[in-house]
């Protein structure tokens, strides 16, 4: 049992996007707070991400075992017990409760949102593999991250805030509904909404996906660009912010959907590739956050918010897999 299988067992690379999102919220609320609460902010984050997810792969564990993609995972390898992952699971998940309660201590209506993401994620991990509504559970407890961050903070309601969390659950949803449904397309028994329609992988290898489906990765991606085209537009003089808000919209939707559609693309891929892909449209549609929020963060801020996760990802890739690729099988 080494650090390396606690790492993937707990997902601590995909903590690179939900990291970020609470600092936004935190500093948005107060521009003024100090590093240190915002690195307190920052490791709450990544304990609540940890155990959300090392719960996951245990209440999964079964479903793990009979997916051969998944045979490397520390759970389903043995490389760690279940008795040591459950304690470990539960210790993190205490520490990052604590936390959340100590930082929101002067707020808490933070509180709300801390038990929201608790509640929501708990729902997701008992329903993933048997709910449709799985998605919706998710985006709801990973909207609630910045949201707890913010209200932790002190800030009070506003378009800044509605913004965020929407888009933070307009972003869950295509990832889970379209990428994580597609990465899990071969696996039989799981219920999956695009298997549902129709969607399959034949034992040759080729993919193939209904017209449903790529509707829908274009209607989500379409609703991201028209959302931050739109808070965006907000900043701008009324002269211009229309016609800039409509161009941003165009050239953000064109983007957002190329990666994603290119995931769902008919014929034969290597599943490392399609999920390479589908790295790309969630990393494109982080970035697009954080661009929209330009008139918000200061410069050092989307600067280190767009570079720091692509960095991230390079070392956890490398950590995890021996490569260094910014998009590697996540999976």
């Amino acid at each position: 049992m080494a650090f390396r299988d606690w790492l993937v067992f707990s997902r601590t690379h995909t903590a690179a996007l939900t990291i970020p999102g609470a600092l936004m919220g935190a500093f948005l609320a107060d521009p003024a707070t100090t590093p240190t609460r915002l690195a307190l902010v920052g490791v709450w984050a990544w304990l609540a991400h940890g155990a959300g997810f090392a719960v996951n792969n245990l209440l999964d564990l079964a479903w793990d075992r009979a997916d051969p993609n998944k045979r490397h995972h520390p759970l389903v390898s043995g490389a760690i017990q279940e008795r040591d992952a459950w304690l470990a699971t539960l210790l993190a998940s205490f520490a990052a409760l604590v936390l959340g309660c100590w930082l929101g201590r002067d707020h808490p209506a933070s509180w709300l949102a801390l038990w929201g993401f608790v509640g929501f994620g708990t729902l997701y991990n008992h329903q993933c593999k048997v709910s449709l509504l799985a998605p919706l559970w998710i985006s709801v407890s990973f909207a609630c991250i910045p949201l707890y961050a913010w209200l932790a903070m002190g800030g009070g309601w506003s378009w800044t805030i509605l913004y965020l969390v929407a888009y933070s659950f307009l972003l869950m949803v295509a990832q889970i509904a379209v990428s994580g449904y597609a990465k899990d397309l071969a696996c039989a028994g799981e219920v999956n909404l695009l298997r549902r329609w129709g969607a399959e992988v034949t034992p040759r290898g080729e993919w193939h996906f209904p017209v449903e489906a790529i509707m829908m990765a274009f209607v989500l991606r379409w609703a991201l660009a028209t959302l931050g085209a739109f808070y965006f537009a907000l900043h701008l003089p009324i002269q211009v912010g229309a016609l800039t808000g409509v161009a941003i919209q165009c050239v953000a939707a064109w983007v957002l959907c190329g990666p994603l559609l290119r995931t769902l693309r008919n014929g034969w891929m290597p599943r490392a590739q399609r999920v390479k892909w589908m790295g790309l449209a969630e990393i494109l549609a982080y970035w697009f956050l954080v661009g929209s929020l330009a008139f918000d963060l200061l410069v050092a801020w989307v600067v280190g918010l767009v570079v720091a996760p692509l960095a991230y990802y390079v070392v956890a890739n490398r950590v995890y897999w021996g490569r260094g690729h910014a998009l590697g099988p996540a999976v």
